[in-house]
C-alpha cells in the first residue's frame, strides 16, 4: 500500500509538534523497530528544523513544507522544502573529528547522513529540497 501526506507552513517552531504527529501518523500500522522509527522521526523533526532556522531565518512570511511519501510499507522518503539558498549535504563537516569537536553546528545533519539510507539537498527554482530515504524492511 502507498501513502502520501503534506504539510505546508510558516516558518515556526510551535509547528514541529504537528511535524512528529503527522510522521507518527504516518508511519502508524507499519511493523516497525523502535530504532528505526527514532532514526526516521530524529531526522525529519531535524531537516524540519534547520528549514525554519537556516534556511528561512525564522521569517514566518516564508513557508516550509513536508512531503511524507511510503512505498508498500517499505520505503520512507521525505522532501522537505524551504525558501533559503541552499547548501551542499556533502559539505557538512564530521563533528566527530578534531578540529570539529568544539563546533557548535553540523550534528545533526551528520545524524540524518548516518541515520538515513539516501539523503541528498537540491536547489529547485525559488526552493531548497532535502531529500531523505529509509528503507524500512
Amino acid at each position: 500500500m502507498d501513502r502520501f501526506l503534506s504539510l505546508e507552513f510558516s516558518s515556526e517552531i510551535i509547528f514541529l509538534e504537528l511535524v512528529d504527529f503527522a510522521v507518527e501518523t504516518f508511519l502508524r500500522n507499519v511493523d516497525l523497530d523502535e530504532r528505526v522509527f527514532f532514526r526516521v522521526s530524529f531526522s525529519v523533526r531535524e531537516c524540519v528544523i534547520n528549514a525554519i532556522k537556516h534556511g528561512n531565518g525564522f521569517q514566518k512570511d516564508k513557508k516550509v513544507s513536508v512531503e511524507f511519501y511510503l512505498k508498500d510499507e517499505k520505503i520512507f522518503k521525505c522532501i522537505i522544502k524551504d525558501m533559503g539558498k541552499g547548501f551542499n549535504i556533502e559539505e557538512i563537516s564530521d563533528p566527530s573529528q578534531g578540529e570539529n569537536l568544539l563546533r557548535p553546528d553540523g550534528r545533526g545533519l551528520f545524524l540524518v547522513k548516518t541515520f538515513m539510507d539516501e539523503t541528498f539537498t537540491k536547489k529547485v527554482n525559488d526552493h531548497f529540497e532535502v531529500i531523505i530515504v529509509k528503507n524500512l524492511k
